[in-house]
């Protein structure tokens, strides 16, 4: 699908960081899932990684 974008997330909250991977959907509704790391769960900074489909589902087929 030409619109699939696909992105690790790294979210830093009190100097902690987790990833998170968000694919299969449009850059707005990314940025809609960034801004809520901001306004609902207080982050400090999200870092945004472009990835290619193929390095995206690899490393969600390696989440447990």
């Amino acid at each position: 699908m030409k619109n699939e974008n696909f992105y690790k997330l790294i979210v830093t909250k009190n100097n902690k960081e987790k990833a998170h991977y968000f694919g299969y959907m449009p850059y707005e509704d990314i940025m809609v899932e960034v801004n809520d790391f901001y306004d609902t769960h207080k982050a400090d900074a999200v870092e945004m990684i472009m990835m290619k489909k193929e390095e995206f589902d690899k490393e969600v087929s390696k989440k447990p």
